[in-house]
């Protein structure tokens, strides 16, 4: 849609052209299917190790972890292929099918044949409803997007309006300010309004927003981790020469646009020259940051200040009328606005939660980024394709094809980390390629697997299951992940992230030990019968759960033991194998 309404095809919608249907599918590419450029370069330094190196193993978690800070907790840089060979379904992935119809909400708010005025929330409100019902869904499926895909309309709604005004109309008048606040005000508490009963019984970890006080973010992470999204910047960039060379921007709108794509390195820049304001109790050294470092930022940032610069100029009305917008065009500038603030933002500030540090502000905020770096890379490939060479001299040539075999070197490199990784996933031992997620199980603990195929059939939705504590990322929790019985307790270190503390889960794994020895380890001395039983009465368990790791954990003769502790109110309800489901019976 994007590319039938960038003035860059011979057809109208809803007829479709193939440079459109090719941009769509390089978009598909981007997204869902390319890798940054670290696995091409690790598969290129297994073909060609460094002088005097060792040659090194491909391991596509690599990828992922590109930025090293100082901190204990380096950011994450990972991308929606990664997502999917891992199989990680948090709310960040599944929330992009919802994020795709956000960005076709602005961009239809950019093709309005008349951009919205102040009166425009009480003439249509059927269109105000589902804009704000789909902005304010992300609210609810993922947190971090809401603010971030508003942002995005709010900036398309002000350009739109400012197309059929143009700078020089008067951008700071009154009714300008009227036509572009009423909208926003209105989808923005109306997105809010709608989600009410989530916001007030939600419970988050987070405790603010703090300065970054160091960056292990490098000018090569540039190339490395958004390299292939090179081709995103071209359109904008046209625009911007353009604009330059023809000197048809207003200055007062050129430095709305460096204030704009500044404003958040000029706000880090306040806050580390008086770091006194920062809270005392706040994760952050007690040195403030020097004037060096504060120039070796502005350095870093540089390039995407120079992204985020150069999609405004693209984006915003000239001084002089250059026929109808090319709304496909600007939106391709707004989303590497978009997608250059997100890169900036993580660099000079992180949300205050569980890890005390920036990692996993980085983390969701690039996967944004991704996403709207992605769906320019499309309409930026549509554009190239359209193109007609002019005619080449021996230089141009020249730079012609190195420019191509550049981009096809690129394009190898971002296609080798997944289908590395695709590979090694596919031919390992320990994972299975099908859709049944636990055909692989029943191979590996058939015992197990038949249980927790029991427990899925026969036990009441509303029983507790008791099953062996052990490490994150790991096998252990799995018979309640599987069967959707709840547990004691599961992963504790994501109970810690979502719950900021373990007061709620106190003493819970010390429980699940002491029940499967049978023995009070604080007390030093073996559990009586009564005891047992106020625990299992306590924590509502009606099963207990024998199989491979209880018994890794406990011992192999962990069910007789739990069974001649309790003789008349524990059972066997089911065995396969070596593997035993005990079923509590409480007294009537």
């Amino acid at each position: 849609n994007a590319i039938l309404r960038a003035g860059i095809v011979r057809v109208q919608a809803p007829r479709l052209d193939v440079a459109a249907v090719l941009g769509g599918a390089v978009a598909v590419v981007a997204l869902l299917i390319a890798g940054n450029v670290s696995g091409g370069l690790d598969g290129l330094f297994q073909l060609f190790p460094p002088e005097g190196g060792a040659r090194s193993e491909f391991w596509w978690w690599n990828a992922t972890r590109i930025i090293e800070d100082s901190v204990p907790v380096s950011p994450i840089d990972e991308f929606p292929a990664f997502s999917f060979l891992l199989g990680d379904l948090h709310p960040h992935v599944m929330a992009l099918p919802f994020v795709l119809l956000a960005l076709s909400v602005a961009l239809a708010w950019l093709c309005k044949p008349q951009a919205p005025d102040a009166g425009w929330p009480r003439q249509r409100t059927g269109e105000l409803f589902l804009t704000a019902l789909i902005i304010g869904a992300l609210g609810f499926i993922n947190t971090w997007d809401l603010l971030a895909y508003l942002s995005i309309l709010i900036l398309v709604i002000i350009v739109r309006r400012l197309w059929d005004g143009g700078f020089d109309a008067g951008v700071f008048r009154r009714e300008t300010l009227l036509d572009i606040a009423s909208p926003t005000a209105a989808i923005t508490a109306l997105a809010l309004g709608l989600f009410v009963p989530h916001y007030l019984s939600v419970d988050s970890t987070v405790r603010g927003v703090l300065p970054v006080p160091e960056s292990g973010t490098q000018i090569s992470h540039y190339l490395r981790i958004w390299g292939p999204m090179t081709i995103a910047i071209i359109p904008a960039a046209t625009y911007a020469w353009l604009r330059l060379s023809r000197r048809d921007m207003p200055p007062r709108a050129l430095a709305a646009i460096a204030l704009f794509a500044s404003a958040p390195m000029i706000l880090w820049t306040i806050i580390a020259l008086a770091w006194g304001i920062v809270p005392p109790h706040a994760p952050l050294p007690d040195d403030a940051p020097t004037l060096r470092d504060v120039g070796i930022r502005w350095l870093i940032v540089a390039p995407a200040l120079a992204l985020a610069g150069m999609g405004m100029l693209g984006a915003m009305p000239p001084r002089l009328s250059s026929g109808p917008a090319r709304h496909g065009m600007l939106f391709a500038s707004l989303l590497v606005v978009a997608g250059a603030m997100a890169i900036i933002i993580p660099e000079v500030f992180f949300v205050w939660d569980t890890f005390g540090a920036r990692m996993n502000t980085v983390f969701k905020v690039h996967y944004q980024a991704w996403v709207v770096f992605s769906i320019a890379t499309g309409i930026g490939a549509a554009w190239v394709i359209t193109r007609r060479p002019p005619p080449a001299s021996a230089a141009r040539g020249a730079l012609l094809v190195t420019g191509a075999i550049g981009l096809g070197l690129l394009a190898l490199g971002t296609a080798y980390g997944p289908l590395a990784a695709a590979t090694r996933i596919e031919s390992s031992q320990s994972i299975s390629m099908r859709l049944d997620g636990l055909a692989l199980y029943r191979v590996l603990f058939p015992g197990d697997a038949a249980a927790i195929e029991w427990l899925r059939a026969n036990a009441e939705p509303d029983a507790y299951v008791l099953e062996a504590v052990g490490p994150d990322y790991t096998d252990h929790a799995r018979v309640s992940a599987i069967t959707g019985l709840p547990t004691l307790i599961g992963w504790q270190g994501h109970e810690l992230q979502w719950r900021g503390g373990n007061e709620l889960f106190a003493g819970r794994p010390e429980a699940v030990s002491n029940i499967y020895s049978v023995w009070d380890f604080e007390q030093g001395r073996p559990l009586t019968g009564p005891e047992m039983r106020r625990l299992l009465e306590f924590y509502e368990i009606d099963y207990v759960f024998v199989g491979t790791l209880e018994m890794r954990n406990y011992g192999a003769e962990t069910a007789d033991r739990l069974l001649a502790a309790l003789p008349d109110r524990l059972q066997v309800a089911y065995a396969s194998g070596e593997t035993v489901v005990l079923r509590y019976l409480p007294y009537s």
